[in-house]
C-alpha cells in the first residue's frame, strides 16, 4: 500500500508545480533582507560613500568626525600643522579609526586629489 502512494504522490507532481515550488525556493534567497545575511549592524562596503576631505582643521575635523562612518579616501589641508593635529585628534578619539585616517591619500592640493581620485569620490566636505 505505501509504494502505492509513493506512486500516486509522484504522479501529482506535474512540471508545472516543480517550477513553481523551485521558483519560489530560489526567489526567497533574494527577498531575505541583506542584515540578516550580513549580520547585525552589518553595512556592506557598496552602502558606504567614498568621501574626500577638503581642510582638516577647525570645521573640517568636525566635518571628518561627522561622516567616520564612511569610507575616507583623501584628506586635504595646505597646512601640515592641522593635518597632523586632525590625525593626532582622530588617534585619540579613537585608535582604529585614527589608523584608518593616516592610511588615507594625503594632499596639499586640492585640485591634485580631485584629478587623481575624481572617479571614486562620491561627495566632498
Amino acid at each position: 500500500m505505501k509504494s502505492a502512494q509513493k506512486q500516486a504522490s509522484r504522479r501529482n507532481m506535474t512540471r508545472r508545480r516543480f517550477i513553481a515550488t523551485a521558483g519560489s525556493g530560489a526567489a526567497a534567497f533574494f527577498i531575505v533582507p541583506r542584515a540578516v545575511l550580513g549580520g547585525p549592524g552589518y553595512v556592506a562596503p557598496s552602502d558606504k560613500l567614498n568621501i574626500a576631505c577638503v581642510g582638516v582643521g577647525g570645521k573640517g575635523r568636525s566635518d571628518i568626525a561627522a561622516v567616520s562612518t564612511e569610507n575616507i579616501i583623501a584628506l586635504c589641508d595646505v597646512d601640515d600643522r592641522q593635518m597632523t593635529a586632525t590625525l593626532a585628534a582622530a588617534m585619540k578619539r579613537d585608535p582604529a579609526y585614527g589608523r584608518r585616517l593616516k592610511q588615507t591619500k594625503k594632499y596639499r592640493d586640492f585640485r591634485e586629489m580631485l584629478q587623481e581620485n575624481s572617479d571614486s569620490i562620491d561627495a566632498v566636505t
